[in-house]
């Protein structure tokens, strides 16, 4: 079912490459043609989410609205971009997990009425990755847990495929060069500071240099310049694709398009979509620039799945033989130097390559009035359901 394209997993390509031997009911022998010293967690992510292969059958395209599986929850009702309210599973396999009976997950998209909810007793948790909501959430008396990533968080991905405009480095940094990422921070996220590398200082994988690239209008319009000369065109226009009905992300697409249209010959597109559709685009190609995390939360393999060739979830299209065989290093090798080393050196070439944009330095806080445990963040940046417990 990974494999299959029409199923559109970020899965797929790994799993095309993996090949299966059933040694008995309960074994299963899985051969791959490189080495890879994570596989351990994929088979914690995607591959462990195991779907009921009669529901699978019975409801066919529709098992992605009505699933069946193995977890420690089953759907009790969804209603798309509003709330998704989720049942113990009685047959859970690692009894007595999950604790709770009932976990609801309601979306909330402004972040001053997400603090009120859980003040109010509203709502049990609020996750956030906004200072400003931190900050307010501590001022009303709530109860933090702060867990800082591995890379700066919020920012854009370029369009890197060969057929993209944005495939040229020039016009790449000549937009990054436009950006003052401080300003954004001081207009959305209450003076938070901008990071200055792609990875936080306080990761196992912090180098102090290179530096991303800081706002320098003068040289951003003499590479916009080279660039128009180069294509033989007077002005360029970027579309940014964005993710709709989020007031934050809003009025930082506003100020960006402000920032970017400073320079001469250049129009700032915007287009706002919801979740479904952005994901659309995103694997389409259908973009210049895409709002998206653009580095790893807590599990730097993130890096690979983005930034390889091959990897899940390239959705910018880069293929570069150098990020390439940094990335390689990280999963055939199990000496911990060598890993770090890969990770180091393949961030180094995505700030150098002006790959990616990022303007925020985040940390994951959940915010509760300190009733709720089992809130430590795994892989991504959300907590195992099964491990949440609740105190009234």
């Amino acid at each position: 079912r990974l494999r299959a394209p029409q199923n559109r997993s970020t899965a797929q390509r790994v799993a095309t490459e993996m090949q299966w031997q059933v040694v008995d009911p309960r074994t299963v022998k899985v051969t791959l043609p490189d080495v890879n010293f994570k596989v351990p967690t994929d088979l914690q992510t995607t591959f462990g989410m195991i779907g009921s292969p009669t529901a699978i059958t019975e409801r066919g395209a529709d098992f992605v609205n009505n699933p069946v599986g193995a977890g420690p929850f089953t759907l009790g009702s969804w209603a798309r971009g509003t709330e998704m309210t989720l049942v113990r599973n009685e047959n859970y396999w690692d009894s007595p997990r999950p604790y709770l009976d009932e976990l609801v997950v309601t979306v909330v998209p402004d972040e001053q009425q997400r603090v009120n909810a859980v003040v109010s007793g509203e709502i049990d948790v609020n996750s956030t990755q906004t200072q400003s909501s931190w900050e307010a959430g501590i001022d009303a008396g709530l109860v933090d847990n702060r867990t800082p990533y591995l890379t700066t968080g919020t920012g854009f991905r370029y369009n890197v495929r060969p057929d993209a405009q944005t495939a040229n480095q020039g016009l790449r940094a000549a937009i990054a060069r436009a950006i003052d990422t401080q300003a954004i921070n001081d207009a959305v996220h209450a003076g938070a500071e901008a990071p200055k590398t792609l990875a936080m200082p306080t990761a196992f994988l912090y180098e102090a240099e290179p530096e991303l690239p800081t706002e320098d209008l003068a040289e951003a319009q003499r590479l916009l310049d080279a660039y128009l000369a180069e294509s033989g065109q007077s002005e360029v226009t970027v579309r940014y694709v964005y993710i709709t009905g989020i007031p934050m992300i809003s009025q930082e697409a506003q100020i960006l398009k402000a920032q970017v249209e400073r320079l001469n010959g250049i129009n700032f597109e915007l287009v706002a979509l919801d979740s479904a559709a952005r994901q659309t685009a995103l694997r389409s190609g259908d973009f210049d620039l895409m709002y998206d995390a653009v580095g790893a939360w807590f599990d730097p393999d993130t890096l690979y799945a983005r930034y390889h060739s091959n990897g899940s979830d390239n959705t910018s299209g880069i293929s570069d033989p150098e990020v390439d065989a940094a990335l390689v290093k990280t999963r055939s090798s199990e000496d911990p130097e060598v890993v770090t080393d890969g990770y180091v050196e393949a961030l180094r070439l995505l700030t150098e390559k002006d790959v990616v944009v990022a303007w925020m330095t985040q940390e994951q806080a959940y915010l509760t009035r300190g009733n709720v445990g089992g809130l430590e963040p795994t892989y991504q940046y959300f907590p195992r359901a099964e491990n949440l417990w609740i105190t009234e």
